[in-house]
């Protein structure tokens, strides 16, 4: 009786901590969002319309493609499933995946398309699509094998002067 009440317990806790947890991480990534709309307005010089343009163009972009993502799942169970795929289930896999990967290319078309519409240059179209988020690392310097930052070697070339 004791370990059905103590397992019942921690399954209710965590179904308490589970929405808890999906929403802190779509709270960060909306501020993650924000901070990078913060920066390319600055990056571009926009003045008010032009920032009050591009963050509501831009806003639904990310929408968009936030729609387009497949829903998280855990990648070592992942894995193992694929493996037990049949010919059938991975080519509608594949099939899935690539018409994704179509309407993201189709949306970041019309997403500069809009842009360029509404007075954008090319130069600050390429900037905004090609920019890439900030991380609080510095990822050329960050050597994730050795668990820890390994700075970049002097001159270039490989770390031990090859």
């Amino acid at each position: 009786m004791k370990t059905k009440k103590i397992i019942l317990t921690l399954a209710l806790g965590s179904l308490m901590i589970w929405p808890a947890t999906a929403q802190n991480s779509r709270r960060n990534a909306q501020k993650q969002r924000v901070q990078q709309m913060k920066e390319i307005v600055k990056e571009l010089d926009l003045d008010d319309n032009q920032t009050a343009l591009f963050t509501e163009l831009y806003t639904n972009y990310q929408t968009a493609l936030d729609s387009l993502s497949p829903a998280p799942a855990n990648r070592g169970k992942n894995r193992e499933k694929q493996e037990e795929l049949t010919e059938e289930q991975a080519s509608e896999k594949l099939t899935q995946q690539l018409d994704r990967e179509l309407q993201r290319a189709t949306l970041k078309k019309e997403f500069c398309e809009k842009l360029q519409k509404n007075g954008f240059t090319s130069v600050q179209i390429l900037k905004i699509i090609n920019r890439r988020p900030q991380s609080g690392r510095n990822n050329q310097q960050f050597n994730s094998q050795n668990g820890g930052f390994m700075p970049p070697p002097p001159g270039g070339g490989f770390p031990g002067g090859f």
